[in-house]
C-alpha cells in the first residue's frame, strides 16, 4: 500500500440511488467510481472502499509518470 500524505483533506459528492433490491451509489466527481449495496450503510461502505481504492490507483499511475 502506498502512504499517501495524511495532512490533506479531500470532499466528494456521493449520490445514493434506491433501486429494487437496495441501493446504487457513485461519486459525482468521478465517473467511474461505482458502487452498491442491499442497505444505504452497506452502499455506503462500500463506496468508500471503491473512492479509496481509485484515489490510490491514480496515485501510484502518476508516480509512474
Amino acid at each position: 500500500m502506498v502512504q499517501v500524505r495524511q495532512d490533506v483533506l479531500l470532499f466528494f459528492t456521493a449520490i445514493y440511488k434506491k433501486v429494487k433490491g437496495g441501493y446504487s451509489t457513485w461519486i459525482e466527481e468521478m465517473p467511474n467510481v461505482i458502487s452498491e449495496g442491499k442497505t444505504r450503510k452497506e452502499a455506503e461502505r462500500n463506496i468508500k472502499d471503491a473512492l479509496a481504492l481509485m484515489l490510490e490507483t491514480n496515485f501510484i499511475m502518476s508516480m509512474k509518470l
